[in-house]
Order: C-alpha cells, then sequence, then structure tokens
C-alpha cells in the first residue's frame, strides 16, 4: 500500500513599498491554510504596513519643519535704513511771514536706527529768522517701521528767488555699527518768496481803505 504523497501549493505575494523601497515576502500554503508567519494574521499584517507608511510621511514632515525653523532662526535681520524727506506746508512764501518746514524719517529696515542726527543748514541767519523749532535735532532711535516727524518755523527777512535745498541726517543703521551712516532728505526745490506789499495788496481785505471810502462819502449822502 503505497502512501500518497502530499502536494504543497505555495503562492509568493511581493508588496513594494514606493517610500522607502521595503520589499515584504508573505507566502501562504492553500491546502492547509497556515501562514509562514502564524503569529501574523492579514488584518495584522495590513496594520503594520499601513504605520510604517504612516510613520514614512511622517518623518518627512517632520525633518521639513526642523529644517524650516532652523533656517528662519538663522535670518539676521536686516540693519536699519531711514528714508528721509523735507516739505514746505505754506502755498505761498511771503517776506516777513511765517513759513512751516517739515521733515519726515521713515524706518524701513529690521533693526531701530540710532542716535540720529538732522541738520539742515538751508536758512543762513543773514536770510532767514528761526521762530520755532530748531534745525539742528537728536532723535535717540526710530523703531523699524515706525517714522518721526519735525516742524520748524522760519520767517524771510526779504523777497527774492530762493533755492530750498537738502537736509542731512546721521544714524547708527544697529547697535554694534561702528560708523555712522549719512544721507540727504529730498529737495524742495526753487521758491519765490514774494514781497509783503504785493501779498497785502492782493490778499488784504483793505478794511481801511473801505472806510476812508465811507468817511468820504458821507458828506455827499448828507446833502
Amino acid at each position: 500500500m503505497s502512501i500518497p504523497s502530499t502536494r504543497r501549493n505555495t503562492v509568493n505575494c511581493d508588496l513594494q513599498l514606493p517610500t522607502n523601497n521595503l520589499k515584504v515576502l508573505w507566502s501562504k500554503n492553500f491546502q492547509s491554510g497556515e501562514s509562514q508567519f502564524p503569529f501574523l494574521s492579514i488584518l495584522h499584517f495590513q496594520i503594520i504596513i499601513l504605520g510604517l507608511f504612516t510613520m514614512d510621511n511622517w518623518l518627512k514632515i517632520c525633518i521639513v519643519v526642523v529644517f524650516a525653523v532652523a533656517t528662519t532662526g538663522n535670518e539676521e535681520a536686516t540693519p536699519a535704513k531711514l528714508l528721509f524727506s523735507k516739505q514746505i506746508l505754506n502755498k505761498y512764501l511771503v517776506e516777513g511771514m511765517d513759513i512751516v518746514i517739515k521733515y519726515s524719517l521713515f524706518n524701513v529696515g529690521g533693526t531701530a536706527a540710532l542716535d540720529v542726527q538732522v541738520a539742515d543748514n538751508t536758512f543762513g541767519p543773514q536770510d532767514f529768522e528761526v521762530v520755532g523749532g530748531q534745525l539742528k535735532v537728536t532723535i535717540d532711535r526710530i523703531p523699524p517701521g515706525s517714522n518721526a516727524t519735525h516742524v520748524v518755523v522760519i520767517r524771510p527777512s526779504k523777497y527774492g528767488y530762493f533755492n530750498f535745498t537738502a537736509a542731512e541726517v546721521s544714524y547708527l543703521p544697529s547697535e554694534y555699527a561702528a560708523e555712522a551712516l549719512v544721507g540727504l532728505s529730498s529737495e524742495p526745490g526753487q521758491g519765490a518768496i514774494v514781497p509783503f506789499k504785493e501779498y497785502d495788496r492782493k490778499f488784504s481785505p483793505h478794511l481801511l481803505d473801505w472806510l476812508s471810502f465811507a468817511a468820504m462819502s458821507m458828506p455827499s449822502l448828507v446833502l
């Protein structure tokens, strides 16, 4: 009596993961229903594969986040940079009348500007009188993204054409800067200072003239 030989059919299934090229070989005997890994069921096997795939994605995300944080931490703040403007606020420039000059500073840099010094040497004492404010002023600091303004009131002593040139500014761009930066403001340009008599003739209400005219007209009205 011959004993029939037991024939075993084995099927190999290769699962290739695209992320880490992990190759898993799983064999199962379809006749006996037993696996080469008896402690793993199909459900457990799928959970392990899904976990490996998820861990791989989270690892990539963590690497990207750490790199971004490190890059941001290594970025240095840009030094201070001031924009400087000089404006004449008057519509008419008149001999012997006040002229308002406005100086504006704006810090477009990433750090504070320190020891800011503004000087305007345009208005000499022989041509102008300083009525309010100072032509030289010091500002301790201007934070990044902030502005500072300064106003000076002058009074011209004579009429004629005058060239309003730029003012100067000097400042330290950072706490560790050894040398100060020097810059110039915008230039208002040439302007005409008109004589007071001409301005008064055009814009004065002429009350005295009207009173004199009324006084001279009274006798004729009485008659």
